[in-house]
């Protein structure tokens, strides 16, 4: 729980970013209140009180983008209804996405084919589905709804936001597999090739 006096100075400063329609994410304004007190301020405590002024909040949008530090984390971006998320300088443009390749092990990445749409399993049969998919649809109460072969099966993503999936208990023992999104059921169609 912060201090009266550092609630105060995150309302004014979320009263100043709103009034000149800025982009932000919470660490953007936990940096701003540490910039401006020389007292201790957690940034989950600048946290909560975001939202409560999000739950208030009429004219801005708040949205779920990953944005470009390791790992590449999805963090909520609070913009004015009439401004691009995208304009925040942490948000990773659709052109700059890229396959996130593991360090040890080339062998055990998602690698694409010619068709976009086309992804390679890894040695070990799983399928890390890339975050161009990802980013297309919006996880339900935490989940992805992912249709393998028409079963439905939810998966969270892990810790660094990615969603890999074991297919040999599935019965799958193919290569490749198709992705698609299906914008209607809000979910990720994976074909065996």
């Amino acid at each position: 729980m912060c201090s009266p006096n550092i609630r105060k100075l995150i309302l004014d400063i979320l009263d100043e970013y709103v009034a000149e329609e800025r982009i932000f994410t919470s660490f953007d304004i936990t940096k701003e209140v540490r910039s401006r007190t020389i007292e201790k301020v957690l940034h989950r405590d600048v946290k909560k009180e975001i939202e409560k002024f999000w739950s208030n909040a009429i004219d801005y949008k708040r949205v779920l983008a990953a944005i470009n530090v390791i790992h590449n984390p999805q963090v909520f971006i609070y913009a004015p209804i009439n401004r691009d998320i995208n304009d925040h300088p942490m948000v990773i443009k659709e052109e700059e996405k890229f396959i996130d390749y593991d360090e040890d092990v080339i062998d055990n990445s998602t690698i694409s084919i010619k068709d976009e749409n086309i992804v390679k399993l890894t040695a070990e049969n799983r399928l890390n589905i890339p975050k161009k998919f990802l980013d297309r649809v919006s996880p339900v109460g935490g989940s992805y709804d992912i249709i393998i072969n028409g079963s439905l099966i939810p998966h969270k993503p892990d810790i660094n936001g990615r969603v890999r999936i074991g297919l040999t208990k599935l019965g799958i023992k193919s290569e490749k597999c198709r992705i698609e999104i299906d914008n209607e059921s809000n979910s990720i169609n994976i074909q065996e090739l």
